[in-house]
């Protein structure tokens, strides 16, 4: 038990504002302390128990003066965490009452609603954003080597296609897919885009040598890359034409069903 004759020995009353300041030890919050029977107490709670009685389980001791190294009695009450943090936003304290702005500088412009009672601001810039990825999620992702058509389906139900209308004369399948399609799926596929396209060389296609193989007069590869933040896939498409007709693979969207 701390004596109260040598605890009071360590406090300088402050004229101007009544505050008892504690002289002693203070940790790097500015809350004054005091080692007693191997324990480090606080000073203001021992201040409270010294001057008021015991602290019931719960509460805390709160500083109406907002002087962490106080021990005037008078200066402080008692508290649950809930009524220290309403008090700490009242006077201006709390951190995201002083916070005006998110992590990536948008103002903090919308406030959750906790039951009854104001919540704390939040971002509403940000809020949109993750949404809108979130809608942006592969839920399905669909193709094989010898397709002419691959499938994304979002988390929003809408379809994202891209096919080859077939024509007499001409094909334009799937020739290879590189990468796990799985990668796409459940992420939102940040880049889509045709990597090349071009037409090979003379001489280096299985049709030019084997006899028993449709021969066109045009072909053309095309490689279309996907990537989420788990990784990415590439698709390799081959068109072949008589020279007449598209040897490409258009895109579509379909509405969410």
């Amino acid at each position: 038990m701390i004596d109260l004759k040598s605890f009071e020995a360590r406090l300088c009353p402050e004229p101007n504002t009544g505050c008892w300041l504690w002289t002693g030890a203070r940790n790097g919050w500015g809350y004054g302390y005091v080692k007693t029977d191997g324990a480090m107490l606080r000073v203001h709670r021992v201040a409270w128990e010294l001057y008021r009685g015991p602290i019931p389980d719960g509460l805390l001791v709160l500083h109406r003066c907002d002087v962490r190294a106080c021990a005037n009695p008078d200066h402080l009450f008692l508290g649950t965490p809930l009524d220290n943090t309403s008090d700490m936003v009242s006077k201006g304290r709390h951190s995201e009452t002083v916070r005006t702005t998110c992590n990536y500088g948008h103002a903090l412009d919308g406030t959750r609603k906790l039951g009854d009672r104001t919540g704390e601001r939040y971002c509403l810039t940000c809020s949109r954003d993750r949404q809108r990825r979130q809608k942006q999620l592969v839920r399905n992702a669909r193709v094989a080597v010898g397709d002419e058509q691959m499938t994304f389906v979002g988390a929003d139900g809408r379809r994202f296609v891209f096919w080859y209308e077939h024509d007499c004369c001409a094909s334009c399948v799937v020739e290879d897919i590189c990468g796990d399609l799985s990668d796409l799926v459940g992420y939102p596929i940040v880049q889509a885009e045709e990597v090349t396209s071009y037409e090979p060389e003379p001489g280096t296609q299985p049709w030019e040598t084997n006899k028993d193989m449709w021969m066109p007069e045009s072909f053309t590869w095309a490689f279309y890359r996907f990537a989420t933040a788990k990784g990415s896939v590439t698709v390799r498409w081959l068109g072949k034409s008589n020279g007449y007709y598209s040897e490409s693979v258009s895109f579509r969207e379909e509405p969410a069903s």
